[in-house]
């Protein structure tokens, strides 16, 4: 029961109307609307879901890669749907890259974009916006859900697994009234200043405590740019509901 659980309450949800919807089930290609803030969650549970079922070729289980477009319920759906396409290519992509042995069948991965009324023709185009004054990058997706153990284990791809960055963005929501919302309004905007204006923020502001670890607030990646851990999560705050347990 989705009022007992506290989703209900959560969503605001009227005679315990279950919030997901199927649109396209063809064959490998998925597509179900949700709502937004449980969008990411109900994209995750899918892919750990199907991952259980084993393939009758091979008897290994199955491996996916989602795209989640966060809009308006006003906005095209075939935008958000042609968005959200992009956006599963580029995990898939982002999986063949880190797996290339077998073209990234091993890999589960994530991505996803909220989108704030910005028409554009590519998810280049999107993601230009994410560039820091530092010439680094503000998004750290797509994230890994699952993969084989070495891959999972690697300090360059562990900080993009999926239960990483569920973890900064509870300690974020934990904190948020602890830090204030204006507080982490501003860090985002010190995250776009870049790595330098980050820590110093952190630091003046005593919110070292939101990292993980001894990881710093911009890590390196294969594409010779340091990432923001922080950023995907502060940008979500206000829009993720975890979905844990029987939810």
């Amino acid at each position: 029961n989705l009022q007992e659980e506290g989703l209900g309450q959560k969503l605001s949800l009227r005679d315990n109307y279950f919030p997901v919807r199927r649109v396209i089930t063809a064959g490998d290609d998925i597509c179900f609307v949700a709502e937004g803030r449980i969008g990411i969650e109900c994209a995750r549970i899918f892919i750990q879901k199907l991952e259980k079922k084993e393939n009758k070729v091979d008897h290994r289980g199955y491996s996916a890669c989602a795209g989640v477009a966060i809009v308006h319920q006003k906005y095209p759906f075939y935008r958000a749907y042609e968005l959200a396409e992009m956006l599963c290519s580029n995990a898939k992509k982002y999986g063949a890259k880190i797996s290339p042995a077998d073209n990234g069948r091993s890999i589960s991965a994530i991505d996803w974009h909220i989108e704030f009324g910005e028409l554009k023709d590519s998810l280049k185009e999107i993601r230009q916006e994410y560039i820091t004054a530092d010439r680094n990058r503000l998004e750290l997706r797509p994230y890994i859900v699952s993969a084989p153990e070495e891959i999972m284990s690697d300090d360059e791809y562990s900080v993009r697994r999926y239960d990483n960055f569920k973890r900064i963005i509870h300690r974020i929501q934990d904190n948020e009234e602890t830090y204030g919302n204006g507080k982490l309004k501003e860090l985002r905007g010190a995250l776009k200043k870049g790595e330098t204006a980050t820590r110093n923020y952190l630091v003046f502001n005593q919110m070292e405590d939101i990292l993980i670890g001894n990881r710093a607030a911009f890590v390196p990646q294969a594409d010779d740019k340091k990432h923001s851990i922080l950023y995907d999560s502060i940008e979500l705050m206000d829009s993720f509901i975890a979905l844990e347990g029987g939810e």
